[in-house]
Protein backbone atom coordinates (compact mmCIF):
# COMPACT_ATOMS: atom_id res chain seq x y z
CA UNK A 1 0.00 0.00 0.00
CA UNK A 2 2.65 2.31 0.82
CA UNK A 3 4.88 1.85 -2.49
CA UNK A 4 1.19 2.50 -4.28
CA UNK A 5 1.09 5.53 -3.12
CA UNK A 6 4.17 6.55 -3.25
CA UNK A 7 3.73 5.80 -7.34
CA UNK A 8 0.76 8.17 -7.21
CA UNK A 9 2.37 10.46 -5.82
CA UNK A 10 4.39 11.15 -8.50
CA UNK A 11 2.07 10.73 -11.46
CA UNK A 12 1.38 14.03 -12.52
CA UNK A 13 -2.21 14.49 -11.27
CA UNK A 14 -3.28 16.94 -8.51
CA UNK A 15 -3.77 14.55 -5.60
CA UNK A 16 -1.85 12.89 -4.16
CA UNK A 17 -0.41 16.07 -3.13
CA UNK A 18 1.47 17.47 -0.57
CA UNK A 19 -1.30 17.45 2.25
CA UNK A 20 -0.97 13.66 1.64
CA UNK A 21 2.60 13.52 1.43
CA UNK A 22 2.51 15.27 4.66
CA UNK A 23 0.38 12.52 6.14
CA UNK A 24 2.13 10.08 4.67
CA UNK A 25 5.85 11.85 6.24
CA UNK A 26 4.09 11.39 9.78
CA UNK A 27 2.64 7.99 9.49
CA UNK A 28 6.52 6.86 8.49
CA UNK A 29 7.65 7.97 11.39
CA UNK A 30 5.53 6.52 13.57
CA UNK A 31 6.14 3.23 12.02
CA UNK A 32 9.21 3.34 13.13
CA UNK A 33 8.19 4.47 16.91
CA UNK A 34 5.88 1.34 16.78
CA UNK A 35 8.98 -0.78 15.97
CA UNK A 36 10.81 0.67 18.79
CA UNK A 37 7.87 0.23 20.98
CA UNK A 38 7.76 -3.55 20.19
CA UNK A 39 11.30 -3.77 21.04
CA UNK A 40 10.61 -2.46 24.32
CA UNK A 41 7.72 -4.56 25.07
CA UNK A 42 10.17 -7.71 23.70
CA UNK A 43 12.34 -7.43 27.06
CA UNK A 44 9.67 -6.90 29.82
CA UNK A 45 7.61 -9.35 31.60
CA UNK A 46 3.89 -8.99 30.28
CA UNK A 47 2.96 -8.64 34.18
CA UNK A 48 5.28 -6.02 34.74
CA UNK A 49 4.82 -1.98 35.27
CA UNK A 50 7.10 -1.38 32.54
CA UNK A 51 5.29 -3.69 30.41
CA UNK A 52 1.81 -2.14 30.98
CA UNK A 53 3.48 1.74 29.71
CA UNK A 54 5.07 0.49 26.37
CA UNK A 55 1.64 -1.66 25.75
CA UNK A 56 -0.28 1.66 26.64
CA UNK A 57 2.21 3.36 24.42
CA UNK A 58 1.51 1.20 21.50
CA UNK A 59 -2.55 1.49 21.67
CA UNK A 60 -1.76 4.97 21.16
CA UNK A 61 0.38 4.19 18.18
CA UNK A 62 -2.29 2.51 16.61
CA UNK A 63 -4.94 5.22 17.02
CA UNK A 64 -2.53 7.69 15.38
CA UNK A 65 -1.57 5.71 12.97
CA UNK A 66 -5.00 4.96 11.60
CA UNK A 67 -6.05 8.74 11.89
CA UNK A 68 -2.78 9.53 9.75
CA UNK A 69 -3.88 7.11 7.12
CA UNK A 70 -7.18 8.12 6.99
CA UNK A 71 -6.42 11.82 6.44
CA UNK A 72 -3.57 10.93 3.70
CA UNK A 73 -6.62 9.26 1.84
CA UNK A 74 -8.91 12.22 2.46
CA UNK A 75 -6.95 15.20 2.31
CA UNK A 76 -7.08 15.12 -1.51
CA UNK A 77 -10.75 14.94 -1.89
CA UNK A 78 -11.22 18.05 -0.04
CA UNK A 79 -8.99 20.18 -1.59
CA UNK A 80 -10.30 18.57 -5.41
CA UNK A 81 -14.51 19.48 -3.48
CA UNK A 82 -13.08 22.99 -2.88
CA UNK A 83 -11.05 23.68 -6.46
CA UNK A 84 -14.38 21.95 -8.24
CA UNK A 85 -16.95 24.32 -6.47
CA UNK A 86 -14.73 27.24 -7.61
CA UNK A 87 -14.65 26.28 -11.11
CA UNK A 88 -18.21 25.60 -11.25
CA UNK A 89 -19.32 28.98 -9.64
CA UNK A 90 -21.36 27.52 -6.55
CA UNK A 91 -22.77 29.93 -4.37
CA UNK A 92 -20.33 31.66 -1.71
CA UNK A 93 -21.38 30.25 1.49
CA UNK A 94 -20.80 26.43 -0.39
CA UNK A 95 -17.70 27.06 -1.40
CA UNK A 96 -16.48 28.67 2.03
CA UNK A 97 -17.36 25.34 3.42
CA UNK A 98 -15.48 23.63 1.27
CA UNK A 99 -12.97 25.52 1.58
CA UNK A 100 -12.93 24.88 5.71
CA UNK A 101 -12.46 21.37 4.96
CA UNK A 102 -9.47 21.86 2.37
CA UNK A 103 -8.15 23.93 5.58
CA UNK A 104 -9.19 21.37 8.35
CA UNK A 105 -7.41 18.40 7.03
CA UNK A 106 -4.01 19.29 7.13
CA UNK A 107 -4.62 21.02 10.40
CA UNK A 108 -5.83 17.63 11.59
CA UNK A 109 -2.64 16.00 10.40
CA UNK A 110 -0.94 18.82 12.46
CA UNK A 111 -3.10 17.24 15.72
CA UNK A 112 -2.10 13.93 14.88
CA UNK A 113 1.64 14.66 14.67
CA UNK A 114 1.87 16.81 17.64
CA UNK A 115 -0.36 13.57 19.10
CA UNK A 116 2.72 11.42 17.47
CA UNK A 117 5.44 13.69 19.31
CA UNK A 118 3.69 13.33 22.63
CA UNK A 119 4.41 9.53 22.43
CA UNK A 120 7.71 10.27 21.33
CA UNK A 121 8.53 12.17 24.42
CA UNK A 122 6.92 9.84 26.72
CA UNK A 123 9.51 7.30 25.02
CA UNK A 124 12.57 8.97 25.02
CA UNK A 125 12.20 9.28 28.89
CA UNK A 126 12.32 5.40 28.91
CA UNK A 127 13.30 3.43 25.82
CA UNK A 128 17.07 2.49 26.30
CA UNK A 129 19.49 4.72 25.41
CA UNK A 130 20.75 2.83 21.94
CA UNK A 131 17.29 3.86 20.85
CA UNK A 132 16.99 6.72 21.33
CA UNK A 133 18.74 7.79 18.04
CA UNK A 134 16.22 6.17 16.20
CA UNK A 135 13.33 8.26 18.53
CA UNK A 136 15.33 11.29 17.44
CA UNK A 137 14.86 10.05 13.64
CA UNK A 138 10.99 9.59 14.17
CA UNK A 139 10.94 13.11 15.62
CA UNK A 140 12.44 14.38 12.45
CA UNK A 141 10.26 12.28 10.50
CA UNK A 142 6.75 13.73 12.52
CA UNK A 143 7.71 17.30 12.55
CA UNK A 144 8.77 17.43 8.87
CA UNK A 145 5.27 15.69 8.34
CA UNK A 146 3.58 18.92 10.33
CA UNK A 147 5.81 21.54 8.80
CA UNK A 148 4.43 20.56 5.41
CA UNK A 149 0.92 20.17 6.45
CA UNK A 150 1.33 23.52 7.90
CA UNK A 151 2.63 25.02 4.44
CA UNK A 152 -0.44 23.58 2.94
CA UNK A 153 -2.92 24.96 5.49
CA UNK A 154 -1.55 28.49 5.40
CA UNK A 155 -1.83 27.99 1.18
CA UNK A 156 -5.41 27.27 1.40
CA UNK A 157 -5.83 29.92 4.08
CA UNK A 158 -4.93 32.58 1.72
CA UNK A 159 -8.15 32.05 -0.10
CA UNK A 160 -10.37 32.38 2.64
CA UNK A 161 -10.07 36.38 2.88
CA UNK A 162 -13.74 37.08 2.75
CA UNK A 163 -14.36 34.05 5.16
CA UNK A 164 -15.30 35.19 9.34
CA UNK A 165 -13.55 31.66 9.74
CA UNK A 166 -9.85 32.42 8.73
CA UNK A 167 -8.90 34.30 11.76
CA UNK A 168 -10.17 31.25 13.99
CA UNK A 169 -8.26 28.91 11.70
CA UNK A 170 -5.27 31.04 11.59
CA UNK A 171 -4.90 30.66 15.09
CA UNK A 172 -5.17 27.27 15.31
CA UNK A 173 -2.41 27.13 12.80
CA UNK A 174 0.16 29.19 14.67
CA UNK A 175 -1.43 27.30 18.37
CA UNK A 176 -0.41 23.87 16.43
CA UNK A 177 2.80 24.95 15.40
CA UNK A 178 3.84 26.31 18.55
CA UNK A 179 2.85 22.94 20.31
CA UNK A 180 5.17 21.03 17.85
CA UNK A 181 8.04 23.49 18.62
CA UNK A 182 7.84 23.27 22.58
CA UNK A 183 7.26 19.06 22.06
CA UNK A 184 10.61 19.16 19.74
CA UNK A 185 11.87 21.04 22.64
CA UNK A 186 11.28 18.39 25.30
CA UNK A 187 11.64 15.66 22.87
CA UNK A 188 15.96 17.00 22.53
CA UNK A 189 16.25 17.69 26.15
CA UNK A 190 14.70 14.33 27.50
CA UNK A 191 17.02 12.54 25.14
CA UNK A 192 20.09 14.62 25.64
CA UNK A 193 19.78 13.75 29.25
CA UNK A 194 19.15 10.32 29.15
CA UNK A 195 22.32 9.93 26.36
CA UNK A 196 24.82 11.44 28.74
CA UNK A 197 23.87 10.23 32.37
Amino acid sequence: MSEHFVKALAAPRPVPGGGAASAHGARVGVALLEKIILLELDRHGIDSTPHDFWSGLLESVTDCTEALIHLRDTDGAAYLAWAEARRSGVPADQQAALLQDAVECPLRIMEEGNSALNLVRQAALHCRKHLLSDLMVVSELVQAGIRGASHIARANLVSTEQYAEKEQLSGRLLELNDQCRQTCQEIEHAAHARATH
